[in-house]
């Protein structure tokens, strides 16, 4: 797509309208605020919850009426209900869930991704990792890397030739 000056004269101008909304949001004096005379003032008439729009929003607040705060003592230790460090969902050792045994994993599939085949460097993306010719891959040994596939070997001695896949690609119909 090929830019003109229609495109550059139209992104210019939001610019320009976006700058000058900023600054007339945040130079232009709060509505509807003004300093309390005391602090007392400002206890008394703060909002207690949300409002509807068209009912008043200011209730207010009698200090005597408020239920004095709980008496902390600090020279003793607090008392808890529980300890909030213990688990509550302990294991019983008299308790044994009976399930089925677990299979032995099986070896997951060597994926070979990419290889980056050069004079300096060898390097290859083996499921999801990058490596290089001796590093190991599960219980698989690679031996070689090669321009378009490495070697590798099992741990029972078998060598095997992993080519290189290239992901299928969807072509979409025109």
């Amino acid at each position: 797509m090929k830019l003109g000056k229609t495109h550059l004269v139209a992104s210019l101008a939001m610019v320009g309208v976006s700058i000058a909304y900023n600054v007339w949001v945040f130079t232009r004096p709060t509505r509807g605020t003004s300093a309390p005379q005391s602090s007392q003032a400002a206890l008394v008439e703060t909002p207690t919850g949300p409002t509807v729009t068209g009912e008043p929003g200011v209730v207010a607040i009698d200090p005597t009426t408020l239920a004095p705060p709980p008496d902390v003592g600090l020279d003793r230790a607090p008392e808890w209900p529980r300890n909030p460090f213990v688990s509550t969902r302990l294991r019983r050792p008299d308790i044994v869930i009976a399930g089925p045994a677990p299979e032995a994993d099986a070896e997951p599939e060597v994926v070979v991704a990419s290889i980056l085949h050069s004079a300096e460097r060898r390097l290859a993306v083996v499921n999801g990792r990058i490596v290089r010719a001796g590093d190991r891959v599960g219980s698989h040994t690679i031996l070689e890397i090669q321009p378009r596939a490495i070697v590798v070997e099992s741990p029972r001695g078998g060598r095997r030739t992993l080519e290189l896949r290239i992901p299928q690609t969807r072509r979409e119909s025109k």
